[in-house]
């Protein structure tokens, strides 16, 4: 098959699958116009995106075949940004980067991701210098506050802060010796609804609970105050939702897509409801007291049942093709899910949905987090026979798992510790 129609047939794989796929729950603006319209005038955006088509059509296959024209093409992406032929503009070093990060994303390699992500927000700065008409002095931080940008910067950084969650969620912090606060404060996307109240749509909800997602980790150093006014900015959240969910229906039936949406942003819900729930304030106590989560079984049988839905899936049996979208999905929840539940039932449902729907989600793999999961079930069950929680006795339970990625950037290190004691093993971040 010649180069060029390869390039063609990637192409058009890229326009009917990737970028619906990128889509599954909300637009996404960034590759829909700013990416496309590069690509008709710059090489390198266009090879890029030639590269990545090619790696996503491998991993929806479920397995790897020749590769050889994928990582042509990504080498030819490279060469166009630093070639001595043409400097690039910033916002094409950007767009490019973003897309190199969603490449080595299914190569498996966290640390050229890691890389690649401090490069991206190196180029974020310096658009917004350059935008701001100030130059940079040597050796300052690049997290600075927010100015008035073009819209490519704009929503580059909303991109940037959506893999700044998923670094952060995946290995606890997100560049090392910088404050993740600082960094996600500097590309925090300014998206919400002017007062907080309302919601235009479901983009907007989403923005809302993610934060509240990432301030419940907060929860175990509040005080009572401040846990009840958490709770009260989590219950105005819901009124809102369930306001613009009934808007839609105003309107028009909701569409299927909509109702997977409606599952996700319910599941991230549900998660920060269960944790206040459970997090005594005021004691600091939270993730070491392992059997406080037995007396929520309910709780999370329902919050696997919304990430089936939003997974657009009742089947946890066969196989389904291999999905990838860039948002923060079902998979930390899942996740979540299975190390604090010991209920047998619903465990094993967490880990069925997760192997019947395998889905990269941003830098987050539901293949990965099954084959961890796997490991950490088995050494906290053994040989027992558990039928219920109170089969799996405290000193046995998973109370931690850390994650570092190795030298070699293709594994994952996990330390499961127990109340007394650790246990470590190398995982293969590729799923194939």
């Amino acid at each position: 098959m010649g180069h060029g129609h390869q390039e063609s047939r990637s192409l058009q794989f890229f326009l009917e699958q990737t970028l619906v796929q990128f889509q599954t729950y909300f637009p996404d603006s960034v590759w829909e116009t700013y990416m496309l319209r590069r690509a008709s005038s710059e090489g390198c955006i266009r090879h890029a995106l030639i590269a990545l088509s090619a790696f996503h059509e491998h991993f929806v296959l479920g397995h790897v075949e020749d590769n050889v024209f994928a990582l042509r093409q990504y080498n030819l992406a490279i060469q166009g940004l630093t070639g001595d032929d043409r400097q690039p503009t910033p916002q094409t070093s950007l767009l490019s980067c973003l897309i190199f990060i969603y490449i080595e994303t299914l190569r498996g390699h966290y640390a050229n991701i890691f890389s690649l992500f401090k490069s991206g927000c190196k180029i974020l700065q310096e658009l917004e210098q350059s935008q701001q008409g100030c130059a940079s002095k040597t050796g300052e931080a690049i997290w600075k506050p927010k100015v008035q940008v073009d819209d490519i910067t704009h929503q580059g950084k909303a991109c940037f802060y959506r893999l700044g969650v998923q670094i952060l969620l995946f290995q606890g912090d997100i560049v090392p010796g910088i404050p993740p606060a600082s960094i996600l404060a500097y590309l925090k996307p300014t998206l919400q609804s002017s007062n907080g109240t309302e919601f235009k749509s479901f983009s907007e909800a989403k923005e809302s609970v993610q934060d509240l997602y990432l301030q419940q980790f907060e929860i175990v150093m509040m005080n009572a105050a401040e846990h009840a006014a958490f709770a009260q900015k989590l219950r105005k959240w819901y009124r809102s939702f369930q306001e613009l969910i009934a808007s839609k229906e105003s309107i028009s039936a909701l569409s299927v897509a909509d109702k997977r949406t409606i599952a996700l942003l319910e599941v991230h819900r549900q998660d920060i409801a269960l944790n206040l729930k459970v997090v005594t304030p005021g004691t600091g106590e939270y993730g070491r007291n392992r059997m406080k989560w037995d007396a929520h079984v309910d709780d999370f049988s329902r919050m696997v049942d919304n990430a089936a839905i939003a997974l657009g899936s009742d089947d946890f049996t066969s196989r389904g093709k291999h999905q990838f979208h860039l948002h923060f999905g079902v998979t930390s929840i899942l996740e979540s899910v299975t190390r604090r539940c010991r209920d047998p039932s619903v465990r094993r449902r967490a880990l069925a949905l997760m192997t019947a729907r395998p889905v990269q989600e941003g830098i987050m793999s539901s293949d990965l987090a099954v084959r961890t999961l796997r490991r950490l079930v088995t050494l906290e069950e053994g040989s027992m026979i558990v039928r219920t929680c109170e089969d799996v006795p405290e000193e046995a339970r998973v109370v931690s798992s850390d994650f570092g990625v190795s030298p070699c950037g293709t594994q994952v290190m996990v330390r499961f510790g127990f109340r007394y004691g650790s246990f470590e093993e190398t995982f293969e971040t590729s799923p194939f």
